[in-house]
This record gives structure tokens, C-alpha cells and sequence, in this order.
């Protein structure tokens, strides 16, 4: 079979005329010859449906995205704890001494000596003068069913300094005027004329008789007549 040069319709053999647009067959025309236009090609069912699922995974994955970018720039910044040991909530005996419940955060005697470091210039300024002593641990002592590790022992310096700031730390074995070596003792870095004076203080902020009391710290005295019991 033979094809129209002008429109490429198939004819017979013997065919005058192309029966696809009247064109003498066999004729010259001036029309360049016939192509057969390529075939556009077209997506499957399936590929349509891959592509239209792939649109639905980038936009769920943008708007979890955004939501969360969201609720990141409104949230609020929450408390910073600092330190070997995080400040456990106090509680409050009968009468008014900040306990703290044990922890096992992981603190060292090397932690409780640090703080004793960085609290030495101020209660160096305090020999010769009463002072309130507000707390008096050692490691395995047992206060109000409580029992002090090095933990508890740096969380209950903590919890006094949280309410009194003026608190400084201090080792019994640094002064002559302890009695027993191996006791981390809080005392409130704050001078009074006498040992009255300093009591009443402790009367003043509630705390219990054998919790708070008067001291005097000294590198030469000896524990004779260096405290006072309310």
C-alpha cells in the first residue's frame, strides 16, 4: 500500500485520488512529505496516583512542621537548676527548719569542699563574733528520720541559702571552737554584740531550739563558751 504525501492516508495500488483529502495521487505537491506526528506520552493511572500521594506526604510533613516551630517560639523557659545537686522541695518541721529529702544526684565531698572554698573569705570575716548557726551534718547523721549523704548534706546548705542568702558553709574542722571534726555546718554570714542577739534571731525565724543557736567562730578559742543554747 501506498501513502498521500499530503495527508498520509493509506491507499491501493491503482488509487487516482487519495481518499483521505482528494489529492491526485502519484501528483508533485509543493507540501513537504507527510510525518507522522509523534505520540504524546501520558501517565499511567498509577503514576498519577504515586505522584498525588507523594503531594500528600510533603504537605502533612510541612504543616506537622509548622505547628511544631509554633509551639516552640510560645513555649515558656523553665527553671534552671545549677549545681552538682538539684534543690529537692523543702519541708517545713514543726518548728520552722528547712529539711530536704536525701538525694542521689551524686554529690562528692569534693563538692561540699567547694563551697566551703567559695564561702571562706566570708565567714573569715566572721571570727571573733556570734553568729546563728542554722545547720550542723555530718555524712550518716539522722535528723527527723532523714539520714545525710554528701547529697543531702549540700541540699540542705542549699535550701538555707535559698531562704536566708546570707548562708555561708564552713567545716567544724576549720576552727578550733567545734568540738568534732567532720561536721559541714551552715552559719548565717551575719554578725550580733552577743549571743542574746543571735538567738533572737533564731526565735525570730522560726526555727526549732536544737536547729538554730548561737556560735562564735575562733582559730585560737577553744569550744568553751563558744556556743550558746537557746
Amino acid at each position: 500500500m501506498d501513502v498521500c504525501r499530503a495527508c498520509g492516508q493509506r491507499f491501493r495500488e491503482g488509487t487516482r485520488f487519495c481518499t483521505g483529502c482528494g489529492e491526485p495521487v502519484g501528483s508533485t505537491s509543493s507540501a513537504p512529505p507527510y510525518q507522522q506526528p509523534a505520540a504524546t506520552p501520558r501517565r499511567t493511572r498509577n503514576q498519577t496516583a504515586m505522584w498525588v500521594a507523594v503531594a500528600g506526604l510533603v504537605a502533612a510533613v510541612v504543616g506537622l512542621t509548622v505547628l511544631l516551630v509554633l509551639r516552640l517560639s510560645t513555649a515558656q523557659p523553665g527553671p534552671t537548676l545549677t549545681g552538682p545537686v538539684a534543690q529537692q522541695p523543702a519541708r517545713v518541721t514543726p518548728g520552722g527548719t528547712s529539711l530536704v529529702t536525701p538525694t542521689t544526684q551524686g554529690a562528692t565531698e569534693a563538692d561540699l569542699q567547694r563551697q566551703v572554698d567559695a564561702d571562706r573569705d566570708a565567714a573569715e570575716g566572721l571570727v571573733g563574733n556570734w553568729v546563728p548557726q542554722l545547720s550542723s551534718k555530718r555524712l550518716g547523721l539522722t535528723v527527723h528520720g532523714v539520714t545525710f549523704d554528701y547529697s543531702a548534706i549540700l541540699a540542705d546548705f542549699q535550701a538555707l541559702r535559698a531562704r536566708f542568702p546570707q548562708s555561708v558553709l564552713i567545716r567544724s574542722d576549720d576552727y578550733t571552737s567545734y568540738q568534732s571534726p567532720g561536721y559541714w555546718v551552715t552559719v548565717l554570714a551575719q554578725t550580733f554584740p552577743s549571743a542574746d542577739d543571735a538567738n533572737a534571731w533564731c526565735d525570730a525565724n522560726g526555727f526549732a531550739v536544737e536547729d538554730c543557736f548561737a556560735h562564735r567562730l575562733s582559730h585560737t578559742e577553744g569550744p568553751a563558751g563558744s556556743s550558746k543554747l537557746r
